[in-house]
């Protein structure tokens, strides 16, 4: 909870529209849960966060990517 605040940051930076980057952080909040057990707790929390946050922006951009909006 603690790290958040810094994430949306990074976040919003990264992904100009506010719902996209909510959703983004959420994805984050997800993995992070998720791979918990992974992390090593003599290093700090922070970077490992945020490692987790740049793979769910670049995959929010992969993604946004692959859809193609067609105009009839």
């Amino acid at each position: 909870m603690q790290a958040q605040p810094t994430v949306y940051r990074f976040v919003c930076t990264a992904v100009a529209r506010r719902h996209d980057a909510e959703d983004v952080v959420q994805q984050v909040a997800l993995e992070v849960a998720n791979s918990f057990g992974n992390y090593d707790k003599s290093r700090p929390f922070l970077p490992w966060v945020l490692k987790s946050e740049r793979r769910m922006v670049i995959r929010f951009y992969e993604q946004r990517k692959r859809e193609h909006v067609i105009f009839s």
